[in-house]
């Protein structure tokens, strides 16, 4: 019997085994198979890419008949690769000062635009006993190395009114994008603040959280299509999914995963997005939400007053969790009920929980002396920023909640401040709730006439049917009219005309967001409350020249194949102790980070220097605490792998849930060299 088996390109031996079986009769025979063709090929590239780098890609060709003397090499790619030589002759003839057996070339190519790319490598030999080919397809993102900035236009449009303005165009070409959102509600900027959420690059057990809770009241908010909807879900089920990385065998999430240590706020926040999850038809593991509720239901009891309010709030906020899980710790709730110096948003959450207990009489009370009017935080503590945003969800007054949503909206839209993950989570839960009464007025009742509006934008008119309270329209460039967008060096920006026509019968809130990535080397460097210093150390091992090891080298100009040990001092000039710090360190394309903590223990953690460290194919995140004025150093190796010109993106440390609290160096074009 013959069997045929399609295996991919491949220069080695493999084990071929066979088990037969008949009438209770067993046997089995196995061999080893040498794999190989008379001309193989093996390309690399580094796994990302960023515009307008250039690199010498590394061709390895194999040879194994002495007849091929002569190989054409030919490379393709897309429009996002330019490739600089696109042909090549490579000569194994030894007589003529080939090499047999392997030859290594180079292939200029330079990134030249934004998103998923591709490079085709095929290798042809011709000889007497016929004609060899080796093909090999590599596929690479190319990336922007730094992150995208937006512009808004927005304008309040009375029924029957129109709206008349340009939209900029700026950035990298291919970056470029536009967006519409509509409202009768007051606005909110959704796909600015989800935009920021979804994109987040650290993963704590909160912004994990944080990421998925809003996404579960859009399609109620807003309107998706078809495939926005299931990506969303998907979003949502991939959280619940990670969130048990974070569940100690207590029941309570840890803040990193693997750590262990509780966090006690974290834990009934990750609690009270698995049970609004359940509540929309997720599927959440039935165990892992009792172990949750046995580790509230224990911490909850064992509660003792502490001497700050944060104590308090995480206690009013457990209270809170069990009574929306029907596991009300009535005894509990008395007992903290009790505490003299109850601050304001331990009261609302109380009230609250005492309302899902079917306690009326209790809550009506207790929520007689809450106010309305929540401070704002100056440091970090185990709110997150969010005090303000969590009453609303335990507010049953409807002209106070409204009070809270209007001046909500007013932060949301006109305040630049990069709000915390906790904080924009909240605020999107909060709106969506208070923007179901606003459905009626735009004839999402199914009695009054639906709205439209009649948008020209480039000089195409369209109707936009009005289908949620908000509504979001993703618009689309036309090439054939595109200019190429302006850089910081050059004005005015390019402009994008459009207009809109409210054709509803209520006002509409409107704004125009236009987004780029800007130009490379633009970035400035920044110091607030935090200090910043990286250098630059020979990484090699062998000893040989220990002198090396102590001096900083500039990787300006470096040589291929050389160890770089990165050195990062990082000081807290705040007058409060920073707990929730992200440094990171991206890493250009031409290098690859040697992990070094292969064998599971990281003393770096057991030292106190960092709390995680979260390592990606270009940039390392790690993740620590700084004391009043304490300097801590994080250091790592990477290694210059890939000949080529590439950028090195600016290092950046900021506190998580205060984002003006930074310090950013300035990124710079780096060299590696044969």
């Amino acid at each position: 019997a013959n069997h045929n088996i399609d295996i991919p390109q491949y220069l080695g031996a493999v084990r071929v085994m066979v088990v037969a079986a008949k009438d209770g009769a067993y046997g089995k025979a196995e061999a080893e198979v040498l794999v190989r063709k008379p001309l193989n090929i093996l390309a690399t590239l580094p796994r990302v890419l960023g515009k307008d780098e250039t690199l010498q890609m590394p061709v390895t060709l194999f040879t194994s008949d002495n007849n091929i003397k002569n190989v054409t090499l030919t490379i393709s790619g897309d429009d996002k690769i330019e490739l600089l030589k696109t042909t090549l002759e490579v000569s194994f003839d030894e007589a003529a000062g080939g090499q047999s057996g392997e030859r290594i070339v180079f292939v200029p190519m330079r990134a030249k635009a934004l998103g998923q790319s591709k490079v085709h490598i095929t290798a042809i030999a011709t000889t007497p006993a016929g004609e060899f080919t080796a093909e090999q397809t590599i596929n690479i993102p190319v990336n922007a190395q730094t992150l995208a900035e937006k512009r808004f236009k927005t304008a309040k449009i009375e029924a029957g009114q129109s709206w008349k303005d340009s939209a900029e165009l700026f950035g990298m070409d291919g970056s470029q994008s536009f967006e519409l959102e509509f409202s009768a509600m007051p606005p909110m900027s959704l796909q600015n603040r989800l935009q920021y959420l979804i994109g987040y690059p650290h993963g704590c057990v909160e912004q994990t959280t944080s990421k998925a809770l809003p996404q579960l009241f859009l399609p109620e908010l807003t309107n998706l299509s078809e495939e926005q909807l299931l990506k969303s879900q998907k979003h949502v089920s991939a959280a619940i999914n990670k969130l048990s990385r974070y569940q100690s065998t207590t029941g309570g999430f840890s803040y990193w995963p693997g750590l262990g240590n509780v966090h006690d706020w974290a834990s009934s926040y990750a609690g009270h997005f698995l049970l609004l999850a359940k509540d929309h038809g997720y599927d959440v593991p039935k165990e892992m939400l009792s172990q949750w509720q046995i580790y509230q239901t224990r911490a909850a009891r064992s509660w003792t007053a502490g001497s700050t309010t944060a104590m308090q709030k995480q206690q009013a906020y457990r209270l809170f969790t069990l009574a929306l899980s029907g596991n009300s710790e009535i005894g509990a709730m008395n007992r903290f009920r009790q505490q003299t110096d109850l601050d304001n948003l331990s009261r609302w959450l109380l009230a609250a929980a005492y309302q899902l207990a079917g306690q009326q009489e209790a809550a009506s009370t207790l929520a007689k002396t809450a106010s309305i009017n929540m401070a704002e935080y100056k440091t970090t503590d185990y709110s997150f920023g969010s005090m303000m945003l969590m009453s609303l969800l335990v507010l049953s007054d409807a002209e106070q909640a409204s009070a809270i949503a209007e001046k909500i909206s007013q932060q949301l839209v006109k305040d630049n401040r990069a709000y915390s993950t906790q904080t924009t989570a909240f605020s999107l839960l909060a709106m969506a709730a208070y923007g179901k009464q606003f459905e009626t007025a735009l004839g999402q009742d199914g009695q009054t006439a639906e709205s439209t509006i009649k948008l020209n934008w480039q000089g195409e008119e369209q109707q936009l049917k009005l289908a949620k309270a908000i509504n979001l329209f993703p618009l689309l460039l036309k090439t054939s009219d595109k200019t190429e967008a302006a850089t910081y060096d050059t004005a005015p920006y390019d402009a994008v005309p459009y207009e809109v026509m409210n054709n509803s019968p209520v006002p509409l809130y409107a704004q125009l967001m236009s987004q780029g990535i800007p130009a490379l080397g633009k970035e400035k460097p920044a110091s607030n409350e935090l200090a910043l210093e990286v250098k630059y150390f020979d990484g090699s091992k062998d000893g040989s020249n220990k002198d090396s090891a102590n001096k900083s080298i500039d990787i300006a100009s470096i040589q291929q194949g050389k160890d770089i040990l990165v050195v990062v001092n990082v000081t807290n000039k705040s007058i409060y102790p920073l707990d929730y710090l992200a440094l990171t360190v991206p890493v250009a394309s031409g290098f690859e980070i040697r992990n070094t903590n292969t064998d599971g223990i990281n003393p770096s953690i057991e030292n106190g220097v960092y709390d995680y460290q979260d390592i990606r194919d270009d940039r390392i995140h790690t993740y620590l605490k700084l004391a009043i004025g304490e300097t801590k150093t994080v250091e790592f190796r990477i290694n210059a792998t890939y000949q080529g010109r590439y950028y090195q993106p600016a290092v950046l440390i900021n506190d998580m849930y205060d984002e003006s609290r930074l310090a950013r160096n300035t990124g710079h074009w780096i060299e590696i060299v044969r």
